[in-house]
């Protein structure tokens, strides 16, 4: 499931990208963009343009749904811009999902708290480029953590 042209420009020119795993869907990016107001979740409206962009993953069982965002303005200044701008058209991204990847014991023990982490990586022409990380998510076990189990 390589990247296109299209994809390429949403992701670019996005105000939101919110990054998913469930196992019905699969793994898949959206690329949200509202032109008049920014930042999608922040002005509580959610009329905009998106873009569903299917890509590879990895690292989360069946019984797991995944989801994390980032809103940014498309400057150089921007963390995931800099991802979106090594993109290249027929690139193929891959998402790998790692419950507690940055827990500590300590924080476990004396806060109940997990880290979850979602990195990206980037593979052109079968050569891996690079690996970078997208999100990393500190909470509870609950409806807010990165990565959630069904059966919990």
């Amino acid at each position: 499931m390589n990247i296109l042209k299209d994809d390429l420009k949403a992701l670019r020119t996005a105000n939101t990208v919110v990054f998913h795993y469930t196992q019905k869907d699969g793994h898949f990016i959206r690329a949200l963009r509202d032109k008049e107001r920014g930042d999608i979740f922040s002005s509580g409206r959610f009329d905009c343009d998106e873009r569903k962009i299917m890509v590879e993953g990895r690292g989360v069982c069946d019984t797991a749904e995944c989801v994390a965002s980032v809103s940014y303005s498309n400057d150089a200044q921007m963390p995931f811009y800099t991802i979106a701008k090594h993109l290249r058209a027929d690139d193929l991204i891959r998402l790998v999902w790692y419950q507690d990847a940055f827990t500590t014991g300590q924080m476990k023990d004396d806060t109940d708290l997990h880290a979850d982490v979602l990195y990206l990586e980037i593979y052109r022409k079968d050569k891996f480029v690079g690996k970078y990380i997208v999100d990393v998510s500190i909470c509870a076990d609950n409806t807010a953590r990165m990565i959630r189990f069904n059966n919990r």
